[in-house]
């Protein structure tokens, strides 16, 4: 287990082993949720999550396409 400290600034930092075993690099983004048991979930994204936030998400594709892999996402978890 790691564990961060949060920032005056509310920033957190991912501890360095955690970056590298996930392949973490600066500016990308990661996705931030709530478990049925209010614990915070950190996912890395994909690609084309990157390339979608990089067009806006939604409104670019007739779909939003995070939307789309945040529910195959939960799926996975059933």
């Amino acid at each position: 287990m790691a564990i961060s400290k949060i920032s005056a600034k509310y920033q957190i930092v991912i501890p360095k082993e955690l970056r590298k075993q996930l392949q973490i690099k600066p500016g990308q983004n990661v996705d931030i949720s709530l478990d049925e048991d209010k614990n915070i979930k950190i996912l890395t994204t994909s690609a084309w999550d990157n390339l979608a936030a990089e067009f806006g998400g939604k409104g670019y594709w007739s779909d939003d396409p995070t939307a789309y892999i945040r529910k195959q996402r939960d799926a996975w978890d059933d």
